[in-house]
């Protein structure tokens, strides 16, 4: 009941906060980490979002977001597993520029897979929103 409420408010908080932008949303994705974090790092649920110009994901617990704009995108693509851990089903793994310039991935396991590579196809280096 706990994590229903949880997942409620922060689906309605980031439609609130995109206020219509957004192209694609998985309100109950599983985040996999941020590869520049390593291996220990909290992973869990929280909503995924894609806009013309970023990637957001909000964390239920502990709620924490990340945010990568589409011009810091490197490569969208699935992977069998991401920092050693799976659940045998392919994750969407994105490849970006961080703040200071390195590069780093991160991973979710979403529901409509084949949905979010079409939604994100044309994202990568120098592409633009549209």
């Amino acid at each position: 009941m706990l994590l229903r409420r949880l997942e409620e408010k922060v689906a309605r908080d980031v439609r609130e906060r995109l206020a219509g932008r957004e192209l694609l949303v998985d309100e109950r994705a599983r985040f996999y980490g941020v590869e520049s974090r390593g291996a220990l790092q909290l992973r869990g649920n929280g909503c995924l979002a894609a806009t013309p110009g970023e990637l957001l994901f909000v964390q239920w617990v502990p709620r924490r977001e990340l945010s990568i704009a589409r011009g810091h995108v490197l490569a969208v693509e699935t992977a069998p597993s991401h920092l050693g851990k799976t659940r045998f089903r392919p994750l969407l793994r994105v490849r970006f520029m961080g703040s200071t310039g390195e590069h780093d991935a991160v991973a979710w396991e979403v529901r409509d897979l084949d949905a979010w590579l079409a939604a994100l196809a044309a994202w990568g280096p120098g592409s633009e929103p549209v």
